[in-house]
Parts: C-alpha cells; sequence; structure tokens
C-alpha cells in the first residue's frame, strides 16, 4: 500500500499546476528473451519495483509460462507533466 501511495505521490509532484496526470516516458528498457511465448499456457508475470526515485521508478518483469523463464526486463520510466 505504501508504494502505490509513493507512486501516487509521484504522479502528483510531476504535475502541481495542472492537475493534470503524469505520463511516463519510457528511458530504458532492456528485454532478453529466453524461451518462446505461445498460446498454449497462461503468462504469468511478475513485477519488482526496484528503485522509485523523485521523478522516475526503475523496476523488473519476468514472464513465465507452464513454470518456464520466458523472458526478464528492465525498465525506467520518468514522469513528466502532460502537455495542456
Amino acid at each position: 500500500m505504501a508504494i502505490a501511495q509513493n507512486l501516487v505521490d509521484l504522479m502528483r509532484a510531476a504535475c502541481p499546476k495542472t492537475g493534470r496526470p503524469a505520463i511516463a516516458q519510457g528511458r530504458r528498457a532492456a528485454t532478453r528473451f529466453r524461451s518462446p511465448v505461445t498460446p498454449r499456457h497462461p503468462l504469468l508475470c511478475e513485477v519488482r519495483l526496484l528503485k522509485l526515485g523523485g521523478s522516475s521508478i526503475r523496476f523488473s518483469v519476468r514472464g513465465f509460462q507452464d513454470n518456464v523463464l520466458c523472458f526478464e526486463g528492465e525498465f525506467v520510466e520518468v514522469f513528466v507533466q502532460a502537455d495542456a
């Protein structure tokens, strides 16, 4: 719950004048595929928060099918004020 509130606070802090939601812009993405993803099995994704900064967030995602690691990636998103 504290992480969710921190994300809401981060989005509000990025656009205090307009009150408009902040927009996350991708700044870095690295994904490594390890096994094919198919429609035969459900895709389970694990998302982990790695760092919550003042205007950015870094997180990792791992995808599994049938208990096999299919892909893993690390992403950085930067929150900016939405244009009027």
